[in-house]
Parts: structure tokens; sequence; C-alpha cells
């Protein structure tokens, strides 16, 4: 099962209610009485994930929460490299809904859970694909590192071993 398989199967308002009571507890003064403004913007998103196509991807979706105190974690995993974790916050969107669920991460959590974690990583650092691609060029010229998409990277990657 791929990401935009869980997409077209999950019911917003009960992924709404589980990412609010997952992750208000971490940014409590951004919450609260924009709560409206939240929820219109994750609709959005979460409309306009349906409707876009997914890229195939090798990387398998993990999410975990390791300490109870911690925020949940949400990797892309490639079980054919022995460090093959990778942060998804930058991805295009598309990218991240050709992605399998992990076997273990399917059985611990219903699909709702899965999107609402998938969607806070996806909306990290912003609500349009647009503001996060800028924000993950910035950063890489900022340190001198190349703003590359994510399946050039492992192609660039096999490519060279």
């Amino acid at each position: 099962m791929i990401l935009k398989d869980i997409v077209m199967q999950t019911d917003f308002n009960e992924m709404w209610d589980y990412l609010v009571s997952q992750y208000n507890k971490y940014e409590p003064m951004q919450w609260g009485q924009y709560d409206d403004q939240y929820q219109g913007a994750y609709l959005s998103i979460f409309e306009r994930l349906q409707s876009i196509e997914p890229v195939e991807s090798n990387l398998e979706i993990v999410i975990s929460h390791p300490y109870e105190d911690d925020w949940w974690r949400v990797n892309g995993v490639d079980k054919n490299e022995e460090d093959g974790w990778y942060a998804l916050d930058y991805l295009p969107w598309s990218e991240m809904l050709g992605m399998k669920i992990e076997k273990q991460t399917l059985t611990a959590l219903k699909s709702h859970e899965i999107l609402a974690h998938c969607m806070w990583e996806m909306t990290f650092w912003g609500f349009d694909e647009e503001t996060i691609q800028e924000r993950s060029s910035r950063i890489s010229m900022e340190h001198d590192a190349p703003s590359i998409p994510w399946s050039e990277y492992i192609k660039q990657k096999k490519d060279t071993g």
C-alpha cells in the first residue's frame, strides 16, 4: 500500500482530530485561536493530495514514536542500503505519495493516524510545495549544498555506487 492509497481511503475529520491530539501539545502557541485556519489549510492540502499523481519510489515510509515525550518520527527508508534513512519534509508531495508504507507501520497505526503523521511531515516547513522548495533551496545555498529532486539524488547515488 502506498501513501496515495491511504489518502484516498481516509476520512479528513478523523485524520484532523488525531493530528490535533498528537501535535497541538508541541505547538500550543500556534494553535488555539487559529484552529479554523489550520483546519482549512490541512483540508485544502488533503484535497490537493487526492488529485496528485504519485511518483513511484524505492523508499518506504516508516513512522515511529521511540520515546513517549518526543516527536513522532516519519522517515523514508531504503532497505537496500545500510544507512538508508532519509528525512521527507522537503520532498515533492508526488514522491511521498508514491512511497509504500512499511509493514510494521501499517500494523501499528490506523490509516488516519498514518496520514496525520505524514501530513504533519509534509507541511512542517509550509503549507504549499512552492514555499517548502524555496526554503529548501535557500538552505542549500546557505550551506553550499546541491538542491536537486529526491528522485534525481537517488539516481545519482546509484549511478556512482
